[in-house]
């Protein structure tokens, strides 16, 4: 008798099964390399938000610290300048007052002509002090000018 004959199917070869289920291999395996290769850019682009926000605050830091650097070296400065006025000022009293005494002993027989131009004199030198401690008090780089009501005028130095 003849061999019983099954029935034919269409299947394909074993070599295009082989190749077909390798495809749906390696579409899975590209397509898990794909997802891990997303994953990795999300890290990468939270961690440069995280890194973006830490350089503005170092930036802001640096910003503060360079300001208070700045005000601090003005307000040495001042305090530089006011000792040094403060010194010159004492010497300058202590010249005057020991002229005063020696140019008394020429001038005593004139004594009350002595004491109203010294005393004019004295009033002259306070308010040369007074523009140079105004001055003084604007600071050592300012450039406004010194001039008694401040309201124009020649300047007197920078």
């Amino acid at each position: 008798p003849p061999p019983a004959t099954l029935p034919l199917r269409r299947t394909a070869p074993p070599t295009a099964r082989a190749a077909m289920a390798a495809t749906g291999g390696s579409l899975a395996h590209a397509r898990q390399q794909c997802d891990t290769a997303l994953g990795v850019m999300r890290d990468n682009m939270q961690m440069m938000a995280e890194r973006d926000i830490k350089l503005h605050d170092l930036q802001d830091k640096s910003t503060a610290f360079q300001t208070t650097s700045e005000k601090f070296q003005r307000h040495t400065t001042t305090l530089s300048w006011k000792a040094r006025w403060q010194q010159y000022r004492f010497y300058a009293f202590l010249g005057a007052l020991l002229a005063w005494g020696l140019l008394l002993i020429p001038f005593r027989q004139h004594l009350l002509a002595y004491v109203i131009i010294s005393s004019l004199l004295s009033g002259a030198a306070l308010g040369v002090f007074k523009l140079f401690e105004r001055r003084l008090s604007l600071g050592p780089e300012s450039e406004q000018p010194l001039t008694a009501s401040g309201h124009g005028g020649t300047t007197l130095g920078a």
